[in-house]
């Protein structure tokens, strides 16, 4: 998987790019893939569904290179 990630990364961002947030999705506010107690846990700080719709392409491939490595700083939902 590791030598694939960013090609994955790349098609996975093409398919769940948008922000959304559909009050019948559990969710949440989402964009790329990444949701809010997701970003939030990353970054360890309050987050909101504004921070998720402003999140970056950049940012997003970090957390899921963070999630496929286990790592993540205090990232504790996602990155055990």
């Amino acid at each position: 998987m590791r030598e694939n990630l960013d090609r994955s990364l790349e098609l996975m961002f093409g398919h769940e790019g948008g922000y959304v947030n559909v009050a019948t999705d559990k969710g949440g506010p989402t964009k790329f893939g990444i949701t809010l107690a997701t970003l939030a846990a990353y970054r360890d700080a309050h987050t909101t569904a504004v921070d998720v719709e402003q999140m970056s392409v950049a940012e997003a491939t970090a957390i899921a290179k963070a999630v496929e490595a286990g790592l993540g700083g205090s990232c504790t939902c996602c990155c055990k």
